[in-house]
């Protein structure tokens, strides 16, 4: 929410305001934005290790102060101080690149790739990991570990030299340029992992991890799984005279790596004012290959009003095809997403409740994966409104893979440690599913008796997160345990 970088800050004096430190707890975000782009009712949290200032002194002021911004605030929710742990690594953020061949214009990461788009040059390559020294210790040691599994099975490797030394509250980047090119259909898990030659208070936080798919007609640069909803109008709302924002395009960069025939798009809708004032269609546009490269609209489907039955599912519509302009050749580039019609004559409505789709912020963005189109203007970059990862997908006309033999829900089912851990107050278990399902959450003493019984109801595929507090929890230690479908895995917690 904040107009720039240090307005939003926590601030630590030891000697009644005659010194202070200053932690920026901005979450890097502008004015507007959401910290770490959480969605409404879910926590954003920002920790800061004040060892150095507040250690052993008797009186400390801590200051929170919000600046430079109007009618957009934050709200502190809870407050915890704790001691902090020997030794604790945490992975910051997470980079790679998929490599188009084109040095000067680098290409953020595919979540789903259809075969046929792979050219045999096209990869992951220019892996990128930050840690963050949050202990009490100086770490000596450390390295990234970075692995690709599919079928449950390691099939690439790499590792860095070891950092020398990473001091308290330092933090380093580990790069590896080595490429790994996908050939075959399946489901890839990719895992960043910081290790160390001392052991790990919380090696949970060590690591973080991603899926891509290679498959037969799904070419997507999200998952499945949205981490915010996002209308375009919400900024591109049009003044008070205007009476209607009309043909309003947003979506995602494709490349066109092989000749193919694209079928459909599907996007992730996620709310909207569904009174039948909006209207919507997926459309195709083009970039010409020459002098001008103004997009031309190319393809479109059929015009939905929208619904509510329609919120947080994938929407598919088929293009309407003239024999020609659905073949698409190599070397292309096009543009596939949601034009949105609304008639809502106030133009703020159709900013706070404008047609929102899903978005995705797995993996950290190097350059634009998605663009927006209206009244003549086209605005591209992550300098820009559409700067995200929408969740719009390009859907080609292949029925190649037939089965990959892959039990992607063995792979990539997972239950997080929980954090904070030990804790007090509140805590979040985070997990992944392979594949949609009811979930439960078990919390059980140290005699097996269940203390908890969590349902979580039916989840999709992806990541989750769930949250539990200790307001009828004794201090002691406690395991908990998910259930999903056949998957089951437990982990050990601690209230204090």
């Amino acid at each position: 929410m904040n107009g720039g970088p240090g307005l939003q800050e926590v601030l630590i004096s030891a000697d009644d305001g005659a010194h202070w430190s200053v932690y920026n707890c901005g979450f890097g975000v502008n004015h507007k934005d959401r910290p770490n782009d959480a969605a409404p009712g879910k926590p954003a949290i920002f920790e800061a290790n004040i060892t150095d200032v507040a250690a052993g002194m008797s009186d400390v002021i801590i200051q929170i102060h919000w600046g430079e911004t109007t009618l957009y605030f934050w709200v502190i929710d809870d407050f915890q101080l704790a001691e902090a742990y020997d030794n604790n690594l945490k992975i910051t953020q997470f980079v790679t690149e998929w490599d188009n061949n084109d040095p000067d214009n680098p290409m953020s990461s595919i979540s789903m790739i259809p075969k046929s788009q792979l050219n045999g040059t096209g990869g992951f390559h220019k892996w990128r990991a930050t840690v963050l020294n949050f202990g009490q210790y100086d770490q000596e040691d450390v390295y990234l570990d970075l692995s690709i599994t599919k079928n449950n099975q390691v099939i690439w490797q790499r590792q860095t030299a070891p950092i020398f030394s990473l001091g308290t509250l330092s933090t380093d980047t580990a790069r590896i340029a080595d490429k790994f090119v996908p050939v075959d259909f399946g489901h890839y898990l990719v895992t960043y992992d910081f290790k160390t030659g001392l052991t790990e208070n919380t090696p949970e936080d060590n690591r973080e991890s991603f899926l891509f798919h290679v498959n037969d007609s799904v070419y997507s640069r999200s998952d499945d799984t949205p981490d915010l909803a996002w209308s375009y109008l919400f900024e591109r709302y049009g003044d008070a005279t205007k009476e209607a924002c009309e043909d309003y395009f947003t979506g995602s960069i494709f490349p066109i790596y092989g000749d193919c025939e694209v079928n459909s798009v599907s996007t992730y809708i996620m709310g909207g004012l569904a009174d039948g004032q909006i209207e919507f269609q997926f459309q195709l546009w083009k970039v010409p290959q020459g002098e001008d490269p103004t997009p031309i609209k190319w393809l479109s489907t059929e015009m939905v009003v929208l619904d509510s039955s329609m919120f947080n599912t994938w929407i598919t519509l088929p293009f309407e095809k003239d024999g020609e302009s659905e073949f698409l050749q190599a070397g292309e580039l096009v543009y596939a997403g949601i034009s949105q019609w609304d008639y809502h004559q106030d133009n703020l409505v159709r900013r706070a409740k404008g047609l929102k789709i899903g978005t995705d912020k797995t993996v950290k963005m190097v350059a634009p994966s998605a663009l927006g189109i209206y009244d003549g203007n086209i605005e591209i970059g992550l300098g820009t409104f559409v700067r995200r990862n929408l969740m719009c997908r390009l859907n080609l006309n292949d029925n190649s893979n037939i089965i990959d033999g892959v039990d992607l829900s063995g792979m990539i089912s997972r239950l997080g440690q929980n954090y904070p851990n030990p804790f007090s107050r509140n805590t979040t278990i985070g997990y992944d599913l392979g594949k949609s399902g009811e979930v439960r959450i078990l919390v059980m003493d140290m005699a097996g008796r269940i203390v908890l019984d969590l349902n979580e109801g039916h989840k999709p595929a992806g990541s989750h997160e769930c949250q539990i507090g200790a307001d009828h929890l004794e201090a002691g230690v406690y395991y908990y345990t998910l259930e999903s479908g056949s998957f089951r895995e437990t982990r050990k917690m601690a209230v204090r």
